[in-house]
């Protein structure tokens, strides 16, 4: 009986992790998201929560990345594979008394 071997080569790819912060303008807060890691490709749920007096007004990416619904006070961001840190931020507004 004729035993053989076979050898083969794998190449691992490692998956970029990027920074990813979440910050709450003034008049209200995060309610879901995390700062952290993030590999790229990762959809991250966001969610904003206005203080009394305030209205939510939409999400804004100093960095790239896209929303499903940058005007939606929960929403998933989705980060890009071009730069190491990311920022986004929500805008609350006054609301009109």
């Amino acid at each position: 009986m004729l035993l053989s071997w076979a050898t083969s080569t794998v190449d691992i790819i490692e998956v970029p992790a990027y920074s990813l912060t979440i910050m709450a303008g003034q008049g209200g807060s995060i309610s879901k998201g995390n700062d952290g890691q993030y590999k790229a490709g990762t959809k991250v749920t966001i969610s904003a929560l206005p203080d009394s007096g305030y209205i939510f007004d939409r999400w804004i990416s100093s960095d790239g990345g896209s929303f499903d619904n940058e005007y939606g006070m929960e929403t998933v961001y989705h980060t890009l594979m071009k730069i190491s840190t990311y920022t986004i931020l929500h805008n609350i507004i006054l609301a009109k008394t």
